[in-house]
């Protein structure tokens, strides 16, 4: 009856109770392993944002070798959005020096950096593809720029721009301005990018080549 199940059910947790210890000694452990994690993230986070802090600056100071020391601290730090901003750093010094390829490697480096956010590794990737505009050739920019052309990514109004001068630059007219107009349907297209567009389509029926290099 009633009560053979109550003592069935009480005999069943009298047994599972060293059990039941065992697995919250467990999860305890795990919580605990969790909280000097967490503990450990933000202390790495505080480092590197301090490292951050100093390298910037130290650039608006022009202390290049303190602003490359601690750009690179935060670069080898666990907080990624730091490693991410501090390597993006680092391809603005390269380019400041005229060394594309450097920035280049950097800004793909910064782009593939593991747990950073999609605003700051798409702000990497056009950045690189930015770069090699004028030298690659547009199926090495299409595969850079297409993925950030796609409705949703943030920089797809400029990448879809990078991408029409790049068929511009291929002497793909008729394609690029195709591009281009694209950027006046959008609805979350930055004005700038809309009234720079304008101008480069202005310039491109004109026949005006030297006007849309000046543009971009």
């Amino acid at each position: 009856g009633e009560e053979d199940l109550r003592a069935e059910r009480f005999e069943r947790l009298r047994k599972h109770v060293p059990a039941a210890i065992g697995v919250v000694g467990g999860v305890f452990g795990l919580a605990l392993a969790y909280w000097g994690f967490t503990v450990y993230a933000k202390s790495e986070v505080d480092k590197a944002s301090v490292a951050y802090v100093a390298g910037m600056k130290a650039q608006l100071k022009g202390d290049k070798g303190a602003d490359a020391k601690s750009f690179t601290e935060a670069q080898n730090s666990f907080a990624p959005a730091y490693k991410d901003l501090s390597l993006q750093q680092q391809a603005g010094q390269s380019l400041a020096q005229k060394n594309d390829a450097e920035a280049i490697k950097r800004l793909d480096q910064a782009a593939q950096v593991v747990g950073s956010n999609q605003i700051l590794a798409d702000q990497a990737k056009l950045n690189a593809a930015l770069l090699l505009l004028d030298t690659a050739p547009y199926a090495d920019l299409e595969a850079r720029l297409a993925p950030l052309a796609q409705p949703g990514r943030p920089f797809q109004a400029q990448a879809t721009e990078a991408l029409g001068m790049a068929l511009f630059r291929a002497k793909r007219l008729k394609e690029a301005k195709t591009k281009l107009e694209q950027i006046r349907l959008m609805l979350n297209a930055p004005q700038d990018v809309v009234e720079r567009v304008s101008m480069e389509l202005q310039a491109i029926d004109a026949g005006d080549v030297d006007a849309v290099a000046k543009i971009t």
